[in-house]
């Protein structure tokens, strides 16, 4: 077992940054708010990726979208799509991930950029996408909102969760609270922002903060299970929950307001939204239906084996798992499976598996699901071989979402010089 560990570490291009965050999407489309209705236009999926899309950010022209992306399955990258959601375009192209991203001055743009040693920074990217200027000081931040020209409003990735103001001319940092959770958004017109701050019971809290006379004004209780909001029309404050959008305006509402709902089957877990800045263009971050996020989380594990990158592969699997292959071995645990992939790939470098699903199932407790499909292998060794024939799965529903506890492969054809060998 020792060899085949060591051989998975060697033969699969393994990286240490990894784009393992949840499935999401971002989906666009128009907006129209007349008498404090909400009309939207059909959304589309702008970015049309399985894996981690999200952060998006309306570009200066209103129609344009920056998001950022783990769809290579190795780390995250800023990607922009323009008005007619053509192809998104990656446009960072450092090794480390980058995310956040919001446009600046002549095609300039800013991003958190995670950088070894030193945390995630704050950075402004030229147009080329490589790095032009550290903007802030602080670091390991998680998100960051501009006030001014001379604040920032910074989140610090850490348990205590830390809330930051720096001064972009001089440099002070000040840690004016704690608990506060995702970005701090802006207060339209003023040297303020809102921010979710969770009080000593946990429970959290829509809050203004006053950064001159460094004041917390506690506005409503946020929504359960929300950890991010933004900014709506006209100084509202935006919250997505389920299906649903919600809007709290400080200077009438007492509550929350239900603005927008959604029938669509992937619109049914709403993370985030954004509008942009003439309010008639809508961003929303949603967590893909069930079956579609297993069929993503296929299609991510089929593009790892093409790359031979085995933290990739193994991130859809369980610790637990066990596997019956399609001549009948048996493997018991994720990193024996992973070991023996690795084996095989040093045996025949050429060898390729497709998995391709016909059918998901998910029981009614969204807890488990199947997974049935067909399978392909091809090698060049020693001549062209084609094989394969159907396969089961077993997916169960986790923190780290879908991942597979077990799968049946059976061998039904096979033509060239390998079917001698199996």
């Amino acid at each position: 077992m020792r060899r085949l560990a060591t051989l998975a570490a060697v033969l699969f291009a393994a990286t240490s940054a990894r784009a393992q965050g949840p499935d999401t999407e971002v989906w666009t489309g128009t907006l129209s708010i007349t008498n404090g209705a909400w009309t939207i236009g059909p959304l589309a999926n702008a970015s049309r990726a399985p894996g981690y899309d999200n952060h998006p950010w309306w570009d200066a022209d209103g129609r344009s979208l920056w998001f950022v992306s783990g769809r290579d399955g190795k780390q995250y990258d800023i990607y922009h799509v323009g008005p007619d959601l053509g192809t998104p375009v990656r446009r960072s192209h450092e090794p480390e991930n980058e995310y956040s991203p919001k446009p600046a001055a002549n095609g300039f743009f800013t991003v958190l950029r995670e950088e070894a040693g030193l945390g995630t920074r704050l950075w402004r990217y030229r147009p080329d996408g490589t790095p032009d200027t550290l903007v802030a000081r602080a670091d390991h931040l998680g998100y960051y909102a501009f006030v001014d020209a001379r604040t920032v409003a910074l989140y610090v990735n850490e348990p205590a969760r830390g809330f930051l103001i720096e001064d972009l001319r001089t440099h002070r940092i000040d840690r004016v609270g704690e608990r506060i959770r995702a970005q701090p958004v802006p207060v339209p017109g003023a040297r303020a922002v809102t921010v979710i701050h969770d009080d000593s019971s946990g429970t959290p809290w829509l809050e203004r903060y006053d950064i001159d006379a460094r004041k917390f004004t506690r506005l409503v209780r946020s929504l359960p299970n929300v950890g991010w909001h933004s900014a709506g029309p006209a100084g509202t404050v935006l919250e997505a929950s389920g299906n649903t959008i919600y809007a709290f305006d400080p200077k009438r509402d007492t509550a929350w307001r239900a603005v927008a709902r959604f029938d669509h089957p992937e619109l049914q877990a709403l993370a985030r939204v954004s509008l942009n800045a003439a309010g008639d263009r809508i961003a929303v971050v949603s967590q893909p239906a069930d079956s579609t996020a297993i069929r993503n989380a296929r299609a991510l594990s089929n593009r790892a084996i093409v790359a031979r990158d085995s933290a990739a592969f193994a991130a859809s699997i369980r610790p637990e798992f066990t596997v019956t292959t399609s001549v009948g071995t048996h493997s018991d645990g994720r990193d024996a499976y992973v070991a023996r992939l690795a084996a095989s790939y040093r045996d025949d470098p050429s060898l390729v598996y497709v998995r391709t699903p016909d059918r998901v199932t998910v029981n009614p407790d969204r807890k488990r699901a199947s997974e049935e499909g067909t399978w392909v292998g091809t090698s060049t060794l020693g001549g062209a071989s084609r094989f394969g024939g159907p396969y089961l799965a077993h997916w169960v529903r986790t923190e780290a979402g879908w991942q597979l506890l077990s799968e049946l492969f059976v061998g039904v054809h096979c033509t060239g010089p390998i079917c001698a060998k199996r």
